[in-house]
């Protein structure tokens, strides 16, 4: 934790002549877009791609797949630093107490220890206090849903009178996104699990249910983010509403991003030097705004399929290019480096190396920096041009580990990781 500490003072100091830039982080083995990802104060991140868990302890510099290939999953959830429940869009949850190396089928019970008949989990919810919510598929037409509250962390369930359920909706089975969920004292906001332009509002740890419907038409809602429980950005459509009632009512932002964002997040300052602002992203770029959605910034071009935020010091995005990659970032984000999309570091070898690093690049004038894998920059690398295109570095100095090498052309900074072996 102290290491990690020291990172993000590394970085806060860093930032404040220069904004740090997304970086590439460090996945051990394959992965696709990221689809869902969860912080702690910890330091910790659970993150999925379509059909896999990932594990970092690092914040999202680097990850361990910590299971088999896994399907159909709708959220995971956090509990303490190994406990995680993961919702599955079938009749049970998945729970693991060590840190997801097992997983367990975690089926719904009654209070008689008896298994709940349900066709499939459409959203879980887990208070600190023990408290937990759930909403299973109930396909009758125009009634309430299958909704659970419990007690114990959902060891035994207890069904909620229909009579104090508002929604009553049919199921709609193409609905298979992951659900965005945000948790103030103890009322949730969550998608609607029944269409796809509406939210619902849980209170008192999901004994009343409420579903919000502003009467919008043309669009389907995107995304949404709340900064607190009466504040917030929706994407619905191509347009983008505010709220200022706890979503009961919105109003139209006549100054979004001039182009389309799928996915909008929240990030919010852990001191009082950060500044909180709202993050939109698409296929079309990504923009950034620090006065509620009034007016936006553009940060870059690239592809996003996901983005989120610890807080407003660390953020990961997930990146649509033809082999999906994932950054995050300490300090303001201020665009993905598009290292991707235009391939300016052709080789370095050998990796892992010991005395020199060797470098092919089409950067006609590069200035090269290598860091620690904790961010620390390494001012002692000398080099030499031994052909147009090919550099050598003297790494001789370097302690046996990981790093980054980061090269630049003047405007962006491309990244790739090397190993220094034992002397």
């Amino acid at each position: 934790m102290k290491a990690f500490k020291s990172f993000i003072l590394f970085y806060f100091i860093f930032s404040s002549f220069c904004l740090a830039q997304w970086n590439q982080s460090i996945v051990t083995s394959g992965k696709t877009l990221l689809r869902d990802a969860v912080f702690t104060d910890s330091n910790i991140l659970c993150a999925f791609d379509f059909s896999r868990f990932y594990l970092s302890i690092d914040g999202g510099i680097s990850y361990t797949q910590k299971d088999q290939a896994m399907f159909g999953y709708k959220k995971i959830q956090i509990i303490n630093d190994s406990t995680y429940f993961l919702t599955i869009f079938e009749n049970y949850l998945l729970l693991t107490s060590d840190s997801g190396n097992t997983w367990t089928k975690f089926y719904i019970k009654d209070a008689f220890g008896d298994t709940i008949n349900n066709d499939h989990i459409l959203v879980a919810y887990f208070y600190s206090n023990g408290k937990a919510m759930l909403i299973a598929n109930y396909n009758k037409p125009d009634s309430c849903p299958n909704a659970f509250t419990s007690d114990n962390f959902g060891l035994s369930w207890n069904k909620i009178d229909c009579s104090s359920i508002q929604v009553k909706s049919e199921m709609n089975p193409a609905f298979s996104n992951p659900y965005r969920i945000f948790n103030f004292d103890n009322k949730l906001f969550m998608e609607s699990p029944y269409y796809y332009n509406k939210l619902i509002v849980v209170f008192d740890y999901g004994k009343q249910i409420k579903e919000l419907n502003w009467n919008i038409s043309g669009g389907i809602l995107y995304d949404f983010a709340f900064k607190d429980s009466l504040n917030g950005i929706i994407i619905f459509g191509e347009k983008m509403y505010k709220t200022t009632d706890g979503a009961q009512s919105v109003s139209q932002l006549f100054s979004p991003p001039p182009v389309f964002c799928g996915n909008i997040s929240y990030a919010k300052p852990v001191d009082s030097t950060s500044q909180a602002f709202y993050m939109a992203a698409g296929s079309s770029g990504a923009y950034i705004s620090k006065n509620d959605g009034q007016s936006w910034s553009k940060l870059g071009d690239e592809d996003y399929n996901y983005i989120g935020f610890g807080n407003s010091k660390f953020g990961i995005a997930s990146v649509s290019f033809s082999v999906p990659e994932w950054y995050y970032f300490v300090g303001l984000p201020m665009g993905v480096p598009n290292e991707i999309a235009d391939k300016r570091i052709d080789k370095i070898y050998p990796n892992p190396a010991s005395n020199v690093l060797h470098i092919e690049t089409t950067i006609a004038k590069p200035s090269f920096t290598v860091s620690t894998i904790l961010g620390q920059q390494v001012n002692t690398i000398s080099y030499t041009k031994s052909a147009q295109g090919s550099y050598t570095l003297d790494i001789n100095n370097l302690a046996a580990g990981n790093y980054i090498l980061s090269i630049s052309d003047g405007e962006r900074k491309y990244f790739k990781k090397f190993i220094v072996s034992s002397k």
